[in-house]
């Protein structure tokens, strides 16, 4: 925060628990969240709630959470069963780490805050053509077909396969 102020010093930066902060009511016209309502285990309603607390009325939400796309569940059913046998030998070695949603999810998390959602879409596709390349096909930068099949991944496939965050956008009417 110091080192933003020094960079910024005509914006005034605050830490804060975006559960519960210290602003007025409505006192924000836009608010902007990237990637930080998905890492509580109760989810994202205590944030989305405090958002339309502080946003004035009509003011505008953007928020990014991960993706819970075609990708991700097929790894999750692969996975499932490996899970609960690794979960039978090491009952307390999972901990929580964020939620990841589908289109419809977030659009009701986001409903369910009184908000007014605007539009729902794949971002990131990148970043997650460079995980499924990586995690999926065991492939390395370093690898010559690395490039040539992130290039056609990222033109051909599309961003419901592979985007790796949704951005939701909203009002509060």
């Amino acid at each position: 925060i110091e080192r933003l102020q020094s960079l910024l010093p005509q914006y005034k930066f605050v830490k804060a628990d975006i559960r519960n902060t210290e602003f007025s009511d409505e006192c924000f016209d836009v608010l902007f969240s990237w990637g930080a309502f998905e890492h509580f285990e109760n989810g994202p309603g205590e944030c989305l709630r405090e958002s339309f607390r502080i946003l004035k009325p009509g003011g505008h939400l953007f928020i990014t959470v991960p993706f819970d796309n075609w990708r991700q569940i097929r790894i999750r059913m692969r996975s499932s069963k490996l899970d609960l046998q690794a979960n039978k030998e090491k009952p307390n070695s999972m901990r929580f780490y964020q939620w990841r949603f589908m289109k419809s999810e977030i659009e009701q998390e986001v409903m369910l805050a009184r908000f007014r959602p605007l539009w729902t879409k794949p971002v990131s596709k990148a970043e997650g053509v460079s995980r499924w390349l990586e995690w999926n096909m065991k492939m390395t930068p370093a690898s010559p077909f690395y490039n040539p099949l992130f290039r056609l991944a990222n033109l051909l496939l599309p961003s419901n396969y592979l985007a790796h965050m949704l951005m939701s956008a909203a009002y509060k009417p």
